[in-house]
């Protein structure tokens, strides 16, 4: 159970207070140098604060007291990517999806890593395992989407179902202003290889397919648009 010291110096982390924190931390770790979650949010301030290198031996240490604690992984993975440490961003993250293969944020920065490798079909795999883990991401959605767009191989179809995932998710949250409200109504949604869809018999096939949103043989692909 977390003690109150603890407890304190995270509620300090929260709000933003992290030389306060870490000064808790510090302080506590003295009398209980093997508290994992405290040396844990010892890196975490560390890095808030700017102290890269410090953070990483914090966080390494974390993960020496408890190697099965899956953010610790992440968060160390987040450090190696901001310092540029590319390859071992993406161990400490592909360690993370060892330990909880469903960790959003791991699958999250390893999708956008990928991407910037030129890895499509990891990076897609990653976004989708992220969306699976936690729908209500309209980021890492858009990433999904960016990435279809830009792929010659993507299925024009698939891409269209993707676009009315997007709408049905996360339309609603964009409120009533033009001109997002106006951009993801599926009427409107751009395909590449069609025209502006629009009440079209595509749009209500699309609409009725489960994950992973096709059909056999695409049977609307020959149908003529009015």
């Amino acid at each position: 159970m977390m003690n109150a010291a603890l407890q304190t110096a995270i509620r300090h982390y929260e709000a933003g207070q992290f030389e306060e924190a870490a000064r808790r931390l510090e302080a506590l770790l003295h009398t209980a140098p093997e508290d994992a979650d405290a040396v844990y949010y010892f890196g975490l301030a560390a890095q808030a604060m700017g102290q890269h290198r410090d953070a990483i031996g914090l966080l390494q240490k974390a993960i020496a007291i408890n190697p099965a604690a899956a953010q610790f992984h992440t968060s160390l993975g987040n450090v190696y990517y901001d310092t540029g440490q590319t390859q071992a961003a993406l161990d400490a993250w592909n360690k993370t999806l060892e330990l909880n293969p469903n960790d959003p944020a791991a699958n999250e920065r390893l999708g956008r890593l990928y991407s910037t490798m030129g890895d499509v079909p990891r990076a897609l795999a990653c976004l989708r395992r992220a969306l699976e883990a936690d729908p209500q991401q309209p980021a890492v959605r858009s990433a999904l989407l960016y990435l279809l767009y830009h792929d010659p191989q993507a299925d024009d179809f698939v891409l269209y179902a993707e676009h009315l995932e997007y709408q049905r998710q996360h339309a609603a949250a964009l409120g009533t202003a033009a001109p997002y409200r106006q951009e993801f109504r599926a009427d409107r949604l751009y395909v590449p290889g069609f025209p502006r869809a629009g009440g079209s018999l595509l749009h209500r096939a699309a609409a009725q397919i489960p994950p992973p949103y096709r059909l056999p043989d695409h049977p609307v692909f020959g149908c003529q648009w009015h």
